[in-house]
C-alpha cells in the first residue's frame, strides 16, 4: 500500500485520520476496510490488492489512536458512536458511492456501530472473526467473564483488565516481542490458555516468554508492526480497552431497541474456525438475529483470518458482493 496513496481528514471533532484510498472505477462499490488491536491500515493490504485491481474503490483508515492518526490520550475520545461519525465523514469526504463496510477484531465492533448509527450510508456490511457485537449500555466484564467460565469452563476475556490498566502500554512496549509472538502465535490454542485468563497476558510478558509465530508473521511482518506501533506508543491502541471498561462505549448506548438491531442491508461473516477467544459457534447463532439476509462461511483459520487465508478470504467477499 503506497504511502503516496494515503491521505489525512481533519474531521468535525478535530482529529486527523489518515487513510489509503482507491477510488472505484465502472461503477463499482467502494470497500471501508476497519482494522482492529493491534493493527493499522496496512493488514489489509492482501484485499486492497485484489479488490483495487477488480475496479473496486477501497478506503483503508488507520483508526483512532493508530499509524497515522491522532492518538488522543483521553478515553473519552474513543466512544464509538463518536468514532463512526468519524468514519462516515470520511467516506463523505471522499464522495464515495455504494460503500461495503468490512471490519476484523475492533473493527468489526466498529462496523456494528455503523450499522446502529448509521445503516442508511451503507450497501452492505461485512464482517470477519468477530461477528456484530450488539451493544450492551449494561456492559459488566466481571459478570461477562463469570458466565463465559461458568458455561464454558474458561475466560475469553481476561486480558481486558490487563490491556485497559493504566500503564499497560508501557508493559508492552517494553515486552514488545513477548506480546506479539502471543498475539500472531502459531499455536492459536495459547490465546486461550496464556492470553485469555485474568492476569496472563500480563504475567507472559512480564516472563518474557515468546513462542513461534504463525507463518503469515513473518520477521519483515513483525518488525514492520513493531515500528509502525511503538512509533505512537501503545496507549492509544489500549484506549478501545479502556473505553469500554470505564463505559466510554456502553454509555452511549442507552435507549437502543432491539428493532434497531435487526438490520434489512446484506451481511457476511467469515468466521475463524481456529479462533480458540472470539468464539465463532456464538457468533453464528447471534449473526442471523440481526441481519436475515446473511451469509456465513467458515475458514479453517486462526483470529487472523484476512492475512492467514487471503485468497480464500478474497474469494468469498467477492462472491458476496458480486450477488448483490
Amino acid at each position: 500500500m503506497e504511502a503516496t496513496s494515503y491521505k489525512d481528514l481533519k474531521t468535525s471533532r478535530g482529529i486527523n485520520y489518515h487513510y489509503y484510498v482507491s477510488p472505484a472505477h465502472g461503477g463499482k462499490p467502494t470497500l471501508l476496510l476497519l482494522h482492529g488491536f493491534p493493527s493499522c491500515s496496512g493488514d489489509w493490504e492482501h484485499q486492497v490488492v485484489f479488490f483495487r485491481e477488480r475496479g473496486f474503490g477501497v478506503i483503508v483508515p488507520d483508526l483512532l489512536g493508530y499509524g497515522g492518526t491522532d492518538k488522543p490520550r483521553d478515553v473519552k475520545a474513543y466512544g464509538a458512536k463518536t468514532m463512526s461519525q468519524d468514519i462516515v465523514e470520511i467516506i463523505d469526504h471522499e464522495g464515495a458511492k455504494n460503500v461495503i463496510a468490512i471490519g476484523h477484531d475492533w473493527g468489526s465492533g466498529l462496523n456494528s456501530r455503523l450499522a446502529v448509527y448509521h445503516a442508511d450510508r451503507f450497501q452492505a456490511f461485512g464482517f470477519l472473526a468477530i461477528g456484530f457485537v450488539k451493544p450492551n449500555p449494561d456492559f459488566d466484564l466481571d459478570i461477562l467473564t463469570a458466565m463465559f467460565k461458568k458455561n464454558f469452563g474458561h475466560e475469553f476475556f481476561g486480558y481486558w483488565y490487563f490491556l485497559a490498566e493504566e500503564d499497560s502500554d508501557k508493559i508492552i512496549a517494553e515486552h514488545f516481542d513477548s506480546f506479539i509472538s502471543l498475539i500472531f502465535a502459531a499455536d492459536s490454542k495459547l490465546r486461550i490458555s496464556d492470553m485469555s485468563p485474568k492476569g496472563a497476558l500480563k504475567a507472559w510478558l512480564l516472563a518474557d516468554k515468546t513462542t513461534e509465530t504463525a507463518p503469515y508473521a513473518t520477521e519483515a511482518y513483525k518488525a514492520k508492526r513493531k515500528e509502525q506501533l511503538l512509533k505512537g506508543g501503545m496507549y492509544g491502541p489500549t484506549n478501545w480497552y479502556r473505553a469500554m471498561l470505564q463505559k466510554v462505549i456502553p454509555g452511549e448506548e442507552t435507549g437502543i431497541t432491539e428493532e434497531q438491531l435487526v438490520f434489512q442491508k446484506p451481511a457476511f461473516y467469515g468466521a475463524a474456525l481456529r479462533d480458540h477467544v472470539a468464539n465463532p459457534g456464538l457468533a453464528k447463532v447471534a449473526f442471523p438475529q440481526h441481519f436475515p439476509n446473511n451469509t456465513i462461511k467458515d475458514f479453517d483459520s486462526d483470529h487472523w483470518v484476512q492475512l492467514g487465508m487471503p485468497q480464500e478470504v478474497n474469494a468469498e467477499l467477492l462472491k458476496w458482493i458480486e450477488g448483490l
